[in-house]
């Protein structure tokens, strides 16, 4: 975990130690970190916006999704260029790193399912804005999850942390100011689920600084994403067929 008592020298030396460099300019650190947050902030309103006027029209909403998500990666590229911020350091996360992340996404998807029968209909309805209903929706949900990986990560788990421990001083600060922009930025989906993802984000950091690299925590990101997108995918449509089955059961 990180340590509370970590001084900003401290601070530099670890994130040397893990094979993270960084020089910055303090005149400009506000403005990345806005910048992030802004394209973050603009794609997730746009994205509940769109679902709300436009109800199912998926393939639009999926394409939406794949430009600001890009607009956000090469947001944070510039704003980790700007700062000096290596995003990708030489290191690769270790074989038990691995095997510990495939067993987490498991977990969380085996939780997932156990409890599909407990989540409202009001719930589900809001999965069928935002997530695929049909194969083809789910070809275009692939970028989407990918882009969520790499963009997300590297927005909230390392150039905007990093940002503020620059500006703050303060990890502890940083890591609970990136979790609370992060639950923030999916309460297009409930408080709830806002919540959970949030502890998903605080897991994330946990892994990046376990491992020194994004690493393991763009691919879990990215393969969860995708995981959950298949599995409410078929859920949803049992349950569509089921419903439609029931109105046209004859007495």
């Amino acid at each position: 975990m990180l340590s509370t008592g970590l001084s900003l020298s401290g601070w530099h030396g670890r994130h040397k130690q893990y094979g993270f460099y960084i020089q910055h300019g303090y005149n400009r650190l506000p403005i990345s970190l806005l910048g992030i947050g802004c394209s973050s902030c603009v794609w997730r309103i746009f994205s509940e916006l769109h679902a709300e006027e436009q109800g199912h029209c998926q393939e639009k909403g999926l394409l939406n999704a794949d430009f600001f998500l890009a607009g956000l990666l090469v947001f944070t590229f510039a704003a980790a260029q700007a700062e000096k911020i290596v995003l990708f350091p030489p290191q690769a996360p270790s074989p038990t790193a691995w095997i510990c992340g495939a067993v987490f996404i498991a977990a969380v998807l085996a939780c997932l399912k156990f409890r599909w029968t407990s989540i409202g209909p009001e719930r589900r309805e809001r999965l069928h804005l935002y997530l695929p209903e049909t194969q083809r929706d789910f070809l275009l949900w692939i970028p989407v999850s990918l882009l969520a990986g790499v963009a997300e990560e590297c927005a909230y788990r390392r150039t905007a942390f990093d940002l503020l421990v620059l500006i703050a001083g303060s990890p502890r600060f940083a890591l609970v100011t990136c979790v609370i922009a992060f639950a923030a930025a999916h309460l297009y989906q409930g408080w709830k689920a806002a919540a959970e993802i949030g502890l998903l984000g605080l897991f994330s950091h946990i892994a990046v600084f376990l491992t020194g690299s994004l690493y393991l925590s763009i691919v879990v990101h990215a393969v969860y994403d995708l995981l959950v997108g298949w599995f409410v995918m078929r859920q949803l449509s049992k349950d569509d067929r089921a419903s439609i089955q029931a109105e046209t059961a004859v007495p």
